[in-house]
């Protein structure tokens, strides 16, 4: 074989070898980005389903709480119904006492006037209003006036409403019931670090604009009082 032949020849050999590469290198590509596009989509799918099972998870706990509440109402009505209802018994079985003899009917009026008030005054006494039902918060809570963020675990959040006992966020980071967090709020002083317990929360957006948001209540478990009652003054 001459040179110029086995050169020609090492010549054709490369130029298929570098086509070959690049071929596998653009279909190894496409199959990256469509692993990946795949991904994506079963992960963006997850995540709904989890806000769906968390919605549905704080839908049925405050039902729940709701019920319990209603529960103890309805027993203590039904507790002091009862003992208006022993107080007219015993007042009754008073009241045919005095009227069965003659002797008795001559003190009658001096007998009940003695008897009423104090039946008036047990009746009075067992008769208990229905409370009304007792949420989680305890103390009335003000909306701030102007715009103020607040650090919930490091992440900014808004904060929407405050009290001398607890806080409503906005934050884009997820938060759950009972979870404890990490708090930092501007005051006029500088700072007010401490530790808050998530008492309710649920996803507020999931838009792909906007983001995730969950809002939440929560239970100040270690903060410094006085700021938080000077910066609930201030509102």
């Amino acid at each position: 074989m001459s040179a110029a032949l086995r050169q020609a020849v090492q010549q054709e050999v490369e130029r298929l070898r570098t086509s070959l590469e690049e071929r596998i290198v653009g279909l190894a590509e496409t199959i990256v980005q469509e692993t990946v596009e795949e991904a994506r989509r079963q992960l963006e799918a997850t995540e709904e389903r989890l806000a769906t099972l968390e919605r549905a998870n704080g839908q049925a706990v405050l039902g729940r709480k709701l019920a319990e509440a209603r529960l103890e109402e309805e027993v203590k009505r039904r507790t002091a119904i009862e003992k208006q209802l022993a107080a007219a018994r015993q007042e009754l079985s008073r009241a045919k006492s005095a009227t069965a003899s003659p002797a008795s009917s001559r003190v009658e009026p001096s007998s009940r006037a003695q008897t009423r008030p104090a039946a008036a005054r047990e009746t009075a006494t067992t008769v208990v209003a229905p409370p009304q039902f007792a949420a989680s918060r305890q103390t009335e809570r003000v909306k701030l006036q102007s715009a103020n963020d607040v650090l919930v675990d490091g992440v900014t959040s808004i904060l929407v409403d405050i009290s001398i006992r607890g806080a409503q966020v906005l934050s884009p980071t997820t938060l759950r019931p009972n979870r404890v967090v990490r708090l930092m709020l501007r005051t006029s002083t500088g700072t007010c670090a401490g530790e808050g317990r998530i008492v309710w929360a649920h996803l507020e957006s999931s838009s792909a604009a906007v983001g995730a948001q969950y809002r939440a209540g929560m239970l100040f478990t270690n903060m410094d009082r006085a700021a938080i009652t000077a910066l609930v003054g201030r509102q």
